[in-house]
C-alpha cells in the first residue's frame, strides 16, 4: 500500500503502470523479468556507448538491475523508470571505466605487443584502402577521447546510445539546454578535427 500511495501522480511511463509498479516494489520475480527484458537492451546501449567493450558493457548491465532491484522501494516517479533507470547504468558505466584506469596494465600491454605483431603481418595481405579506413577509424576514436568529457558522454549517449535529448539531460542530471550545447559543441570539435583526419590520410 505505502509504494501505491508513493506513485500517484507519479511519472512512471515506459508502459509499466501502476500496478505493475507495484508488482515491482512488492518484490514479484515475473515483474522484474519483465522490466528487464525490456529495457536491458536500451541500458546495454547505453553502457556500451560509455565503456566501448561488449563484456564490459554486460557486467554494467548486470550490476544496473541489481542495484535497481535492491533500491525499487524508493523509486519515487521523480522521472521515467527508464530514465531512473539509465542514470544508475551511467553511473556503473563510469565506476566501470574509474575501475579499468586503476587496474595494472601489464597485461595490456602485452595484448598491445601481440597484437601489433598480428597486425604487423596480417597488413601484409591487406588491401591499401582497408588500411586507410583502419587508420581513419583509430583516428576518429582518438578525436572523440580527446573531447571533455561531459561533451563526450552527451555525444556517445546521442550517437551509440541512441538517448534522446531529453533523456540524457535526466541520466545526466543537466538541463535540456546544456545537452543541446553539448552536442552542438561535440560535433563542431570532430567535424574541425576530423576534416585534418581526412585530409591527413587521404
Amino acid at each position: 500500500m505505502r509504494a501505491w500511495i508513493a506513485l500517484q501522480g507519479s511519472n512512471i511511463g515506459d508502459g509499466v503502470d501502476r500496478q505493475q509498479m507495484e508488482s515491482l516494489q512488492s518484490g514479484s520475480a515475473e515483474a522484474f523479468r519483465d522490466l528487464y527484458e525490456k529495457l536491458a537492451p536500451s541500458v546495454y546501449r547505453t553502457a556500451f556507448a560509455i565503456v566501448r567493450d561488449a563484456d564490459m558493457a554486460e557486467d554494467v548491465v548486470q550490476d544496473t538491475f541489481v542495484a535497481v532491484h535492491q533500491h525499487l522501494d524508493g523509486f519515487r516517479g521523480d522521472s521515467e523508470l527508464k530514465t531512473w533507470i539509465s542514470r544508475i547504468a551511467l553511473n556503473r558505466a563510469r565506476d566501470c571505466l574509474r575501475r579499468r584506469k586503476r587496474a595494472p596494465r601489464r597485461l595490456e600491454m602485452l595484448e598491445q605487443e601481440d597484437g601489433r605483431t598480428l597486425e604487423s603481418r596480417a597488413d601484409l595481405s591487406v588491401e591499401p584502402e582497408r588500411t586507410r579506413d583502419h587508420g581513419l577509424m583509430a583516428r576518429i576514436q582518438a578525436e572523440i577521447e580527446r573531447l571533455p568529457a561531459s561533451l563526450r558522454e552527451c555525444f556517445l549517449l546521442r550517437e551509440i546510445g541512441e538517448l534522446s535529448y531529453e533523456e540524457i539531460a535526466e541520466a545526466m542530471n543537466l538541463p535540456l539546454g546544456t545537452v543541446r550545447t553539448h552536442l552542438f559543441r561535440a560535433r563542431e570539435r570532430l567535424r574541425k578535427e576530423l576534416g585534418q583526419v581526412r585530409e591527413e590520410v587521404g
